[in-house]
């Protein structure tokens, strides 16, 4: 994931950008009344602040100017299918049909052609071998051709009841998100599975990040806030709401309101993981100067004893977690919980980290920023090599 279109995929997850808008929804079924009219909602959702949106060929074709002329990450659908308009209950809105057909619609070498930046197809589960099987080897040429052409490839899993008694239940959703992961997918779209443990049961496993999609079937407005906040809080990376924004009257308020749980949701998780976390304290008083931190450090990150490398020193120089360098991070590629994780495949070598460190700790080494990980979330050598308790641990 080193190419400029992957990289800027990565951006999306950050803490301030984890908003997708679905407008889609006209190509493989009646549009709601706001899509009717595309440019006025595409117009809004950009200005309310969404950060991408998923679109069709059409759509894409026909406004290229309005969303080139903004920086709004743009995912194509690259495959069709009826399933909006199924079953009697779809009559409403829809022309109604009685069987499920799905189509690939255009290769990944077409999609680059409308200058996308990610592109989506479903993955149909609980209807019949037939349609779980020709949407599963649809994702896998799929994937395929993404990682050839260095495309972001999102996969959306859903079941449709047919076979599976229940159309949102967790096990095979569960499942079918881990199938997906291990087919290739660089992201998941997925429904909310309706509460916290089931939802976590999902998530765990999953590295990928996961976007929910179930504004649809929220409920109301302040239903679908605590959607939101609770899934990003159990393990979501974003959001990918469609009808709920499309059908309201101000979306721009409602993308708003929407990065407001979004922002709650994610500091819930931030805070639950550092309660349950540890941190280094230093007494310098009781420091020798005997450098057995700096050389276990330096050996265990490393394999050799080059001081220079070493991520802690005697001259203060020790991580606390006082989160300063997440907070600085323009693209969000550092995460402190247990453990330190900094994405050198994102990170752009601003320095902003380093210059806001009060003590420090991180340095430019080549073209990478070394800084503590905290051992990886294991015991702390240094605390524990230390023979005066000079390097202590403590809880957070």
């Amino acid at each position: 994931m080193n190419t400029y279109r992957k990289r800027k995929f990565k951006e999306l997850f950050n803490k301030e950008k984890r908003i997708c808008v679905a407008m889609d929804h006209g190509f493989m079924s009646d549009p709601t009344e706001n899509v009717r009219n595309f440019q006025a909602i595409l117009n809004k959702v950009i200005k309310g602040g969404a950060d991408s949106i998923l679109i069709s060929p059409g759509q894409l074709m026909n406004n290229k100017e309005t969303i080139r002329s903004s920086d709004i990450f743009v995912i194509l659908r690259v495959d069709w299918m009826n399933a909006l308009r199924l079953g009697k209950e779809n009559t409403k809105n829809a022309l109604p049909c009685s069987k499920l057909m799905h189509t690939s619609i255009m290769s990944i070498k077409e999609a680059l052609e409308y200058d996308v930046d990610a592109v989506v197809a479903y993955y149909v589960v609980g209807y019949d071998e037939e349609i779980e099987e020709g949407t599963l080897l649809n994702c896998i040429e799929i994937s395929k051709q993404c990682h050839e052409l260095d495309v972001p490839f999102i996969m959306e899993p859903m079941i449709i009841k047919g076979q599976v008694n229940g159309a949102m239940d967790a096990k095979i959703l569960a499942d079918a998100a881990r199938i997906s992961q291990e087919i290739g997918a660089d992201a998941l779209k997925i429904p909310y599975t309706g509460d916290k443990e089931t939802f976590k049961s999902l998530v765990d496993g999953i590295t990928i990040p996961i976007l929910i999609l179930g504004g649809a079937n929220s409920g109301n407005d302040n239903d679908a806030y605590s959607l939101i906040s609770d899934a990003i809080e159990i393990g979501a990376s974003g959001i990918l709401f469609g009808r709920k924004i499309t059908k309201s009257k101000s979306p721009d308020i409602l993308l708003k309101n929407i990065k407001a749980a979004i922002k709650k949701g994610s500091e819930k998780k931030i805070n639950e993981e550092l309660e349950k976390s540890k941190k280094l304290k230093f007494d310098k008083l009781k420091c020798t100067g005997c450098k057995m931190c700096e050389n276990i450090c330096d050996f265990l990150s490393t394999g050799s004893l080059k001081i220079n490398k070493s991520r802690n020193s005697i001259s203060l120089n020790y991580c606390d977690k006082c989160r300063k360098c997440e907070d600085e991070c323009p693209i969000d590629a550092i995460k402190i919980s247990k453990k330190i994780d900094l994405d050198h495949s994102t990170c752009i070598l601003c320095s902003a980290c380093i210059d806001v460190c009060p003590n420090n700790v991180l340095k430019t080494i080549g073209e990478k920023i070394l800084y503590c990980n905290y051992c990886s979330g294991e015991e702390l050598r240094c605390a524990e090599i230390c023979p005066t308790g000079a390097l202590t641990v403590e809880e957070f």
